[in-house]
């Protein structure tokens, strides 16, 4: 019974530091989970930049292709000019001053549209730029958020583990806990019952032992009432010398010495022939003879 309560208690002990380190594994369990909320969120944030930069780069692509059309235009524009230019230096001899004019102008058109095309050139080349930095930067933070979430990831399924393998030792040692309290319930009302068939069994030996007690005291009293009618010449009464005559107490005295000396001389005789009769028949012999006086 000891045995089996110290374990309950041990038991119990081990029970309690299990149930006080589940809130501190599910307080880490919501931290690491709010942390993954939290990733989540921002890697939602970084998506939705991510399509903003997408669209952006979708609508400078659709710039550079409309620069790219512009530049063939002004290119195929400007080989027509060069070819036109040609044809107009070989007729120069009949009108040589209008052809001055219009080649002047013709100049001025395409120095205006090198200009321009070559502004849309710097612009192009300075929004590639542009797209390749923010490209970088957005492919080395998404590979960031990639691995902090893969580590959150990580350690929430470490932390559900151990939570779960605490839930479960927590749940082995409540039902074994609870077979024990069972266990010790059937012995506890076993003995019990015990108890009560011992605490009947005391009180019936004590009403036997009760019984006893009266008719032996009853008895003693019959006895006592007994002694006291039948034999009134016993005394028992310590301090009290019986009342013997003179005559007889000088008889007594005198058969006291002569038994002795008869001892002694018997004793005597004894030791110097080697035939040693009993105490006793000396003693029973002795009686005789002082009887027989």
């Amino acid at each position: 019974m000891a045995d089996l309560q110290e374990k309950y208690q041990k038991l119990a002990g081990e029970y309690a530091k299990l149930k006080a380190q589940i809130p501190v594994l599910k307080k880490a369990y919501l931290d690491e989970q709010g942390e993954v909320n939290q990733l989540k969120d921002t890697l939602k944030e970084r998506n939705q930049t991510v399509r903003k930069y997408e669209q952006e780069v979708d609508s400078l692509t659709f710039r550079n292709q409309q620069l790219s059309k512009r530049v063939v235009f002004l290119q195929e524009e400007l080989d027509a000019s060069e070819v036109n230019n040609k044809k107009k230096n070989k007729n120069k001899g009949s009108e040589p001053t209008t052809p001055d004019r219009g080649g002047a102008a013709h100049n001025g058109g395409l120095n205006v549209f090198n200009e321009e095309l070559q502004s849309k050139i710097e612009e192009n080349a300075l929004l590639h730029k542009q797209l390749q930095e923010v490209s970088t930067q957005f492919d080395i933070h998404v590979r960031q958020l990639q691995a902090q979430l893969k580590a959150a990831e990580d350690s929430k399924g470490q932390h559900e583990e151990v939570i779960h393998a605490a839930q479960q030792r927590a749940k082995e040692h409540i039902d074994r806990l609870q077979e024990e309290k069972a266990m010790l319930e059937v012995k506890v009302q076993t003995l019990e019952s015990e108890l009560k068939e011992f605490r009947g069994r005391c009180e019936k030996a004590e009403q036997d032992l009760n019984q006893v007690e009266k008719n032996l005291q009853s008895r003693l009293d019959v006895a006592t009432k007994t002694i006291q009618e039948k034999l009134p010449f016993i005394d028992t009464t310590p301090f009290r010398i019986t009342v013997i005559p003179w005559r007889d107490q000088s008889r007594c005295s005198d058969s006291k010495a002569g038994v002795s000396s008869v001892i002694f001389w018997w004793q005597y005789q004894s030791v110097e022939y080697g035939s040693l009769p009993t105490t006793k028949g000396v003693v029973t012999s002795v009686i005789f003879w002082w009887r027989s006086r």
